[in-house]
C-alpha cells in the first residue's frame, strides 16, 4: 500500500513541469539567472522513495545555482521530504540515534542511516535553538510578554548527568578512579501554573499546564533560558510565583538574579536528603544516633513541625572537626530592597539553626508593605517586616500547624509539604 501511494505522490510532483519557470529568473541577490537543465533528485518520503525532476537555474555573476522547486517543497540540501525530517528528529531526540533508525524502519517503513538521524536531528535542534535564543533575547530586553494572568506560577529546576561521547568530555574532571569524565551536566527547567487545591487544601498541578527547558549548559547560561520560559507562560502576570528546587546552589542564585521575591521551596525529598546528612556529619556516618536523630527530625518535617526542626538543630553539638560543615552557609545572593528575606529551607546544605535564623530574620531596607516585588505576607510583630511565605494552597488561609510568632518560618512548611506532590 505504501508503495501504490508513493507512485501517486511521485506523480503528483512531477505534474508542474519540474517547477519551469522560463528561460531566465532572478536570483536572491537580483540578478539574472539562466535555465540550464532539468535535474534529478533521489527523494525519501514518508510512503516510499521517489524521484523528483527539477529545473535547474544558475547565475553567471553569483556563480551559484538555483532550484526553485526545492525551496517549494522545502527539501534545499536534504534528500528527504520535511515529514521524515520531522520523524528523524523526534526520534532522534529520544532515544539513541541508532535506536532511532531501527524505530523508523519497524514502525513507519523509513529506510535511513544513523547518522542520517544524526545529522537531521542536530540541524533541526540548531533551528529550534535559534528561535529560542531570539525568544530569551527578547524577554531579557522586555519585548516578550504574556497577556495570560495565573494565580501561581511554578518554576522547578534541577541538573542531571548526562552520558556522552569521549570527545564530549576531552579536558573535564570526573569522579572515576581515572579522573575521567563520562557525563555532562544538563541543566534542566520547567514551568507550571496552580490554581486550585484538593479538600485538604493542597494545591494542585493544572492539567497540561507543563512546559520544559534544557540543555548542556552551565548555571550562567541557564538562567536567561528558564527566565524566558517563565516570561512566556506569564511571569510578570503571576500574582505569586514559586521556586522549586533541591537546595544545590546554582538553583538559588538563579532565582535571586531572575526572580527576585519569590518564594523560595526546597522539595520534601531532598529536605530530608540533607538532614539525614546532617546527622551523619554530626554523628557519624554508621552511627545509629545519626538514624535516629534524622528519623525524628524528618517525621517532624513531615508533620510541618518547622519549629521542633529549629530546636533540634539548634541544640546539636557537633565535634569541632564537624562544625565548620555543620555550619557552611548556603551559596546565595545577599537580599536586596526588593527580595524577600527567607532561606530557601529549613535544611538548605547544613545551615545551623544560627545561620538560619539570622538569613531569616535579615532586615530589609524597605517594609514588606511597600515591596511590590514580594509575593508573601508580613507576618507578626517583627521588627525587619521582613517578607514570609503565606500558604501557597490556599490564599489567606493558615493552616494552624505554626504560630507565626513562634517561628521565623511560619508558612514555610505550607510550601514544603505541598511539594511532595509535584517533585517527590
Amino acid at each position: 500500500m505504501q508503495q501504490v501511494g508513493g507512485q501517486i505522490l511521485e506523480k503528483l510532483l512531477n505534474a508542474d513541469d519540474g517547477g519551469y519557470r522560463g528561460s531566465r529568473i532572478d536570483c536572491p541577490k537580483g540578478h539574472r539567472a539562466k535555465f540550464m537543465e532539468y535535474r534529478t533528485k533521489h527523494l525519501i518520503t514518508a510512503l516510499s522513495s521517489v524521484e523528483v525532476a527539477r529545473a535547474y537555474y544558475y547565475c553567471d555573476r553569483c556563480r551559484d545555482g538555483i532550484i526553485p522547486k526545492d525551496q517549494e517543497l522545502d527539501i534545499v540540501d536534504s534528500s528527504f521530504s520535511p515529514g521524515v525530517r520531522r520523524m528523524m528528529g523526534r526520534v532522534g531526540a529520544k532515544e539513541a540515534f541508532d535506536e532511532g533508525r531501527r524505530d523508523l524502519e519497524e514502525l513507519a517503513g523509513v529506510v535511513v542511516k544513523t547518522k542520517a538521524v544524526e545529522r537531521v536531528s542536530e540541524a533541526i535542534g540548531e533551528d529550534v535553538e535559534r528561535f529560542n535564543r531570539s525568544e530569551r533575547q527578547a524577554a531579557l530586553s522586555g519585548k516578550l510578554e504574556s497577556m495570560e494572568t495565573v494565580d501561581t506560577l511554578y518554576i522547578a529546576m534541577d541538573g542531571t548527568g548526562v552520558p556522552v561521547v569521549p570527545h564530549e568530555t576531552e579536558g573535564r574532571k570526573g569522579k572515576d578512579e581515572n579522573g575521567r569524565a563520562k557525563t555532562r551536566e544538563t541543566k534542566l527547567g520547567c514551568v507550571f501554573t496552580q490554581t486550585t487545591a484538593d479538600d485538604q487544601g493542597r494545591p494542585l498541578r493544572d492539567a497540561h499546564s507543563t512546559t520544559y527547558v534544557g540543555a548542556i549548559e552551565t548555571a550562567e547560561q541557564f538562567g536567561p533560558r528558564i527566565y524566558a520560559e517563565a516570561v512566556r507562560r506569564g511571569l510578570k502576570r503571576a500574582k505569586r510565583v514559586v521556586v522549586l528546587g533541591d537546595g544545590a546552589p546554582w538553583i538559588w542564585n538563579i532565582a535571586a538574579e531572575h526572580f527576585h521575591g519569590t518564594v523560595q521551596i526546597v522539595d520534601l525529598y531532598h529536605a530530608r536528603q540533607h538532614l539525614a546528612e546532617l546527622g551523619k556529619i554530626v554523628y557519624g556516618p554508621a552511627s545509629i544516633k545519626a538514624k535516629d536523630w534524622a528519623a525524628g527530625r524528618c517525621e517532624q518535617l513531615d508533620e510541618g513541625n518547622v519549629t521542633a526542626v529549629l530546636r533540634a538543630l539548634n541544640r546539636l553539638r557537633p565535634a569541632d572537626a564537624a562544625q565548620k560543615a555543620v555550619s557552611r552557609p548556603l551559596a546565595i545572593s545577599k537580599p536586596t530592597v526588593n527580595v524577600c528575606a527567607m532561606p530557601s529551607s529549613v535544611a538548605s546544605r547544613y545551615l545551623s539553626a544560627l545561620e538560619l535564623w539570622k538569613r531569616v530574620a535579615k532586615p530589609s531596607s524597605v517594609s514588606a508593605s511597600n515591596n511590590r516585588e514580594c509575593v508573601g505576607l508580613s507576618v507578626g510583630p517583627m521588627p525587619s517586616s521582613h517578607c514570609v511565605a503565606q500558604n501557597s494552597a490556599v490564599d489567606g488561609k493558615n493552616s494552624g500547624r505554626l504560630d507565626p510568632r513562634d517561628s521565623p518560618l511560619p508558612a514555610l512548611v505550607n510550601e514544603m509539604l505541598p511539594s511532595r506532590r509535584f517533585l517527590r
